[in-house]
């Protein structure tokens, strides 16, 4: 069986899953930046100077690792996303801090975002504790033992 994509009106088979041109990629991509545009909350800060210099300074400081993919899920994999620990609507203060900063991947950041929303009211602070002393971790692992070496 066949599948056409709706974008480019490609036919491919079920096996492949995504089109061949690429298209669910671009697709994406094109979402996002809707969404960023539209409706992210922050839009300024996001768009501003500072904070894409901030973002670039952790990407370096983690050489473009996910860090929470590597020592978590003990697997290589690149970072796209600069994710508040501390996120802007609780302090917006640390929003440009480096040290409150960690780099991880698309799917990372959506795996602690529902780590997050899957809390109660009751155990949310309980929960955000454990997630913040295991971030916290991670980076001591990383500034410790493994940063500079080349994993």
């Amino acid at each position: 069986m066949n599948r056409i994509c709706p974008r480019c009106k490609t036919v491919y088979s079920y096996a492949s899953k995504e089109c061949p041109n690429g298209c669910n990629k671009k697709t994406r991509k094109e979402a996002n930046k809707i969404y960023d545009k539209t409706q992210r909350k922050n839009q300024d800060f996001y768009s501003s100077k500072e904070w894409k210099r901030l973002r670039e300074a952790c990407k370096n400081k983690y050489s473009g690792l996910c860090i929470w993919t590597l020592y978590k899920h003990k697997r290589i994999v690149k970072g796209k996303i600069a994710h508040h620990i501390v996120p802007l609507e609780v302090n917006e203060e640390l929003g440009l801090k480096l040290y409150n900063l960690l780099y991880v991947s698309d799917e990372a950041h959506r795996e602690i975002h529902t780590l997050i929303q899957m809390c109660s009211k009751d155990n949310f602070a309980l929960l955000n504790e454990s997630l913040l002393e295991e971030i916290q971790d991670y980076k001591t692992k990383w500034f410790d033992n493994d940063e500079g070496v080349g994993i």
